[in-house]
């Protein structure tokens, strides 16, 4: 069997403000069908739909399409870890849309302001309690609040995702202390690594 671990759909956007931040435009969509066609074309058997850079917390495109064939399909939400209703704004795309994970995103500056503070933890103990995975969009220098998270909730599932964005290199030079660092991540049975 073949997954695929982190695919990101989308509905487009026209007037999205500033799509700098994402790889791909989300003024244009990124439908299932096409990811579809992939899927095929490449015999992948199963996916998850990570929600992307979206604004706000819309989760419904990946939700909606994991929730179509969950046999195939697994959904990533978002749940703004600034807002203090984000622990029950997960519990409802969990438990009313069939999510199956939470994706935080310390990469982008608002969100890196609470990731490895005390104010996030209730958003941690929620996804204890839902027994639901954390993807983690981050960069080395989330390494130090990363490793004391996951020592303070070592049940929760974590994948750190796109380990590799920002450098094209496959093989990483010997000298790059950024990718050494991030590899050096404290070995943790609930620590797991995508590199993209």
């Amino acid at each position: 069997m073949v997954v695929d671990s982190h695919l990101h759909i989308w509905r487009a956007l026209p007037h999205y403000p500033g799509p700098s931040p994402t790889i791909i435009s989300p003024t244009q969509a990124v439908p299932m069908e096409l990811l579809e066609q992939y899927l095929q074309e490449y015999a992948v058997d199963r996916a998850v739909l990570v929600q992307p850079i979206y604004p706000g917390e819309d989760n419904t495109s990946v939700a909606d399409c994991a929730i179509a064939d969950p046999e195939r399909f697994a959904a990533v939400c978002v749940a703004d870890p600034r807002q203090p209703e984000a622990p029950e704004r997960l519990a409802y795309w969990v438990r009313e849309r069939g999510c199956r994970g939470l994706r935080l995103r310390p990469r982008l500056p608002g969100e890196a302001e609470v990731f490895g503070s005390s104010a996030i933890y209730p958003l941690w103990e929620q996804a204890r309690s839902l027994g639901i995975v954390i993807n983690i969009l981050m960069g080395p220098e989330h390494l130090p609040a990363l490793a004391a998270l996951v020592e303070r909730f070592p049940e929760v599932p974590v994948v750190i995702d796109h380990l590799r964005i920002g450098n094209s290199n496959p093989q990483p030079p010997a000298n790059d202390k950024r990718w050494a660092r991030t590899c050096q991540v404290p070995l943790c049975a609930n620590l797991h690594r995508a590199i993209a």
